[in-house]
C-alpha cells in the first residue's frame, strides 16, 4: 500500500491541490469537533499564506454550526474483512493459568504445533533476556483466546524487540491481548518470512505489527476505523490528517485507513470518511481508482460537480453511448423516422429541460443525483476552466482544468445522424477532432433541436444546437 506522509508543503502539487480542496469544501462545510483543532491549525500552516486568514475565520464559523447541529454523533460506514467463523477450531488448549513456566518465563516460549492459548498470561520477569516471547515456528498456528494476554509491557526494547515473532507459522488474536515492551520502536507482533500469517480477529490493540519479508496480513477492524473505538466518525478522519503530518497518534490502525480503496493512504481517505458521515457522495479532484463514474469538483460558482466519464463509457477516454435527445437507449440508425418522439411530422414536446425526467439518458442510466447537464452548466463549465487539447492513455480530447485543480477529460465524440457511420459514406465524421455533446435543454426558438456543447482542436468551443433525432454523447452532473 502506498502512503503520502510529511507535511503537505513539501508534498506533490495533487496532493497540495487536494489538501486545499478538503479545506475549503468538504471538512470546512460540515464537521468538526473541538479536540481536532490542533490538527486543523496543522494543515492550515500547510495552505499558502494568502488563504490562511479567509480560513481561520471560515474555520471558526463552522464550528459554531457544528456546535449548533450536534452532528458529531453520526457514525459513518465501515465493514469488516474477517468472518470470525474462520478461526480455527479444535486445537489443542493451553491453559495458561495452570501453567507457571509461561506466565512466568525467562526465555523465549517457542510453539511448533497448533495450539490455543486461554485463561491468563505469557509474561516474563524482569531478567528476561531474549528477543520475543512467543515464538511460532514449523506451520504452526496459534489462536489467542478471548482470556489470552501475551504481556511485554515490562520489558525495554534492548531486551525484547517484539512481543509475538512469527517465522513460518500463524497467529490468530482473537479477542486476547498482545501488549508491545513499554517503548516506541518496538512492535507487539513481528512476521519474519514470507509465509506468515497474522489474522487480527477482535480485541485490544496495544502495539503494532511488523511485516518485513511480505507475510499475510489481515485484519479484521472496522474499514476506516483507524484509532479502533469500534467506529467510524469524524475522530478518524482527523487522526488520517494527524498521521500524514507524522504527528504519531497513540492509536493508528495503518491496514484499514485506505477507506476509499484506492491502494493509497491520502487526504482522499479522511474527506470519503467525512462524505460517509454527511451521507453524501464523495466529490473528488480527479478520477481515485478504475471504478468509475466518480464526481469531480472543478470549483465551479454553483458548486455544479462533473463525471468523470460519459454516460456508457468505463473510462473517461471512451465516447461512451450516442443517444437521440429525449432517448435512453442506443440505436444503429439516427433519423426522425427512427426518433421515438417524432409523430405525425412533427417533433414532441418534451418540455423546456429535461434533467431529472423520464427522458434524462444521465439519470436513467446512472440515477442518484446524476443529471444531463443544462445549457447554462455547459456554459459556466467551458467559462470557468482552462481548456487543453491533450493526449490521455493514447486518446487525444479536451482537459478542462477547474481554479482549484479538479480537472475533467472530453474525448472527441462527434455525433451520429440518418445512419450508421460505419455503412453511409456520405457522412463526413469528424470524431478524433470534434466534441458534441446533449444538455439538457431544449432550443427555445426551435422545437426540433436541443442545446449541445461543441468543441473543436485547439481549445475552440461554442454552443450550439443540434436536431434532436440525432445520436450524442452526454457527459452528466451531480446536483
Amino acid at each position: 500500500m502506498t502512503t503520502n506522509k510529511g507535511n503537505f508543503a513539501m508534498s506533490k502539487e495533487s496532493d497540495h491541490n487536494q489538501l486545499t480542496y478538503v479545506m475549503k469544501s468538504q471538512i470546512t462545510t460540515e464537521l468538526f469537533s473541538l479536540n481536532g483543532i490542533l490538527v486543523l491549525m496543522c494543515l492550515l500552516l500547510a495552505l499558502p499564506a494568502r488563504t490562511m486568514a479567509q480560513e481561520v475565520d471560515e474555520l471558526q464559523r463552522l464550528l459554531n454550526e457544528y456546535a449548533a447541529r450536534d452532528a458529531g454523533k453520526k457514525k459513518a460506514k465501515g465493514m469488516r474483512r474477517v468472518d470470525a467463523t474462520t478461526v480455527p477450531t479444535d486445537l489443542q488448549e493451553i491453559d495458561l493459568s495452570k501453567l507457571t513456566s509461561y506466565t512466568k518465563s525467562t526465555r523465549t516460549v517457542t510453539v511448533k504445533s497448533d495450539v490455543k492459548f486461554v485463561n491468563g498470561t505469557i509474561g516474563a520477569a524482569s531478567n528476561f533476556s531474549g528477543s520475543y516471547l512467543l515464538n511460532i515456528t514449523e506451520g504452526a498456528t496459534v489462536v489467542l483466546g478471548e482470556t489470552a494476554t501475551i504481556d511485554a509491557g515490562s520489558l525495554s526494547c534492548g531486551s525484547c524487540l517484539a512481543a509475538v515473532n512469527i517465522c513460518g507459522g500463524s497467529i490468530f488474536y482473537q479477542c486476547g491481548d498482545v501488549i508491545a515492551p513499554d517503548d516506541g520502536n518496538c512492535v507487539a507482533i513481528r512476521l519474519d518470512s514470507k509465509n506468515d500469517t497474522y489474522v487480527y480477529v477482535s480485541g485490544t490493540r496495544k502495539g503494532t505489527v511488523q511485516n518485513n519479508n511480505g507475510g499475510t496480513v489481515v485484519d479484521n477492524a472496522l474499514l476506516g476505523d483507524v484509532n479502533n473505538d469500534g467506529t467510524v466518525d469524524i475522530s478518524d478522519a482527523l487522526s488520517i490528517f494527524s498521521w500524514l503530518l507524522e504527528h504519531k497518534p497513540s492509536v493508528f490502525v495503518e491496514s484499514v485507513a485506505d477507506y476509499n480503496q484506492d491502494a493509497a493512504i491520502t487526504v482522499s481517505d479522511g474527506v470519503a470518511i467525512i462524505a460517509s458521515l454527511l451521507d453524501k457522495p464523495q466529490a473528488y479532484l480527479s478520477c481515485p481508482d478504475s471504478h468509475h463514474p466518480h464526481m469531480i469538483d472543478l470549483g465551479l460558482p454553483s458548486g455544479t460537480k462533473w463525471a468523470c466519464c460519459n454516460v456508457g463509457a468505463n473510462k473517461p477516454e471512451e465516447y461512451g453511448g450516442y443517444y437521440a435527445w429525449g432517448e435512453t437507449e442506443e440505436k444503429d440508425v439516427y433519423s426522425e423516422e427512427t426518433y421515438k418522439y417524432y409523430q405525425n411530422g412533427s417533433y414532441v414536446d418534451l418540455g423546456g429541460d429535461i434533467a431529472g425526467t423520464q427522458y434524462d439518458v444521465a439519470h436513467v442510466k446512472w440515477g442518484g443525483s446524476w443529471v444531463m447537464p443544462s445549457k447554462d452548466q455547459q456554459l459556466e463549465l467551458m467559462n470557468n476552466c482552462t481548456l487543453t487539447w491533450t493526449t490521455q492513455n493514447n486518446v487525444s480530447g479536451m482537459l478542462l482544468i477547474g481554479s482549484n485543480g479538479g480537472s475533467i477529460f472530453l474525448p472527441p465524440a462527434f455525433e451520429r445522424f440518418y445512419q450508421n457511420l460505419d455503412e453511409d459514406p456520405f457522412i463526413v465524421d469528424y470524431t478524433g477532432t470534434d466534441g458534441f455533446y446533449w444538455s439538457s435543454t431544449q432550443d427555445s426558438t426551435h422545437s426540433n433541436s436541443a442545446s449541445k456543447l461543441y468543441y473543436r482542436v485547439f481549445d475552440y468551443y461554442m454552443d450550439g444546437i443540434t436536431i434532436r433525432c440525432n445520436g450524442l454523447p452526454v457527459r452528466p452532473v451531480s446536483r
